[in-house]
């Protein structure tokens, strides 16, 4: 008579086999869904790099959510190691808009900085790289349009990269005033824009902005940006410069009895959800 008692070692095999093509199927190559026209534009998430391959004289779009009171950067590049259907490298960014409006009536830039090294790929890594890079005013959903120039298309990649600092504290109490030191890391001119937040997180006075000129260092104080007498207050520092552009700095100080304390900016991290 046939043994019909199940083999326990035959049956862990089976599973095995069953979780490996299933772990195959999961990481095998995904077709990437067309995103040639706004209705089907793709999400572009902080700190998330995307790749895409765009036709000869073709247009993507992505969207996004931002937020009110901080700056951004919209990265683009064609790595050196993709080419064209001639087997050229492409430079084939021409047009790269953001608005909050799918029409494109009133983009918020166009101004493109080319990267030398600077807070980006280094070019003899990178065939071709540009960053869109703006402050936002108003909360919402905005839209990124990407256009080929005509060069016979090719495969490039795309992130969104938030480029606002934080420093969590100075104080305008007691005789203290918080002196803030703005360096522009770069060789072409940046617009910064300092706003105070007291312990509450309310906003204090309107803010303060300002041009930080090439490789240049500026100097504002805390009243400068708005932060009362008597009020401590962590301030944000926002610039339409490309990632690592700006680095900066509050000394807070009382001359009169010789204390100060250092609150250095720092970037907040691209990879937050919900930012």
């Amino acid at each position: 008579m046939m043994n019909s008692t199940k083999n326990p070692r035959n049956t862990k095999r089976v599973i095995g086999l069953g979780l490996a093509a299933l772990s195959m199927s999961l990481t095998g190559t995904v077709t990437r869904a067309d995103n040639t026209t706004v209705n089907s534009a793709h999400l572009l998430i902080p700190g998330v790099v995307q790749a895409a391959c765009v036709g000869n004289a073709a247009t993507e779009f992505f969207y996004t959510s931002l937020r009110a009171g901080r700056s951004y950067e919209i990265w683009f590049y064609t790595p050196a190691t993709e080419r064209n259907s001639s087997g050229l490298n492409p430079g084939w960014y021409t047009n790269a808009t953001i608005d909050d409006d799918s029409a494109f009536g009133s983009p918020i830039t166009t101004v493109q900085n080319q990267f030398s090294g600077e807070g980006g790929p280094q070019n003899n890594l990178y065939s071709f790289n540009r960053a869109v890079s703006f402050q936002i005013t108003t909360a919402g959903n905005y839209f990124v349009r990407i256009v080929e120039g005509g060069n016979g298309g090719g495969c490039y990649q795309v992130s969104l990269r938030e480029t606002t600092l934080f420093s969590p504290w100075t104080s305008r109490a007691a005789g203290f005033e918080g002196f803030i030191e703005v360096h522009n890391n770069t060789n072409a001119s940046v617009n910064v824009t300092l706003t105070g937040y007291n312990d509450m997180g309310v906003q204090q006075g309107a803010g303060v902005t300002f041009a930080v000129p090439a490789n240049a260092t500026v100097f504002k104080t805390a009243g400068d940006a708005g932060v009362p007498l008597n009020i401590f207050a962590g301030v944000v520092l926002t610039h339409d410069g490309t990632f690592g552009a700006i680095s900066g700095n509050i000394t807070t100080l009382n001359g009169a009895n010789g204390l100060s304390f250092d609150s250095p900016f720092t970037p907040r991290d691209g990879n937050l959800r919900g930012h």
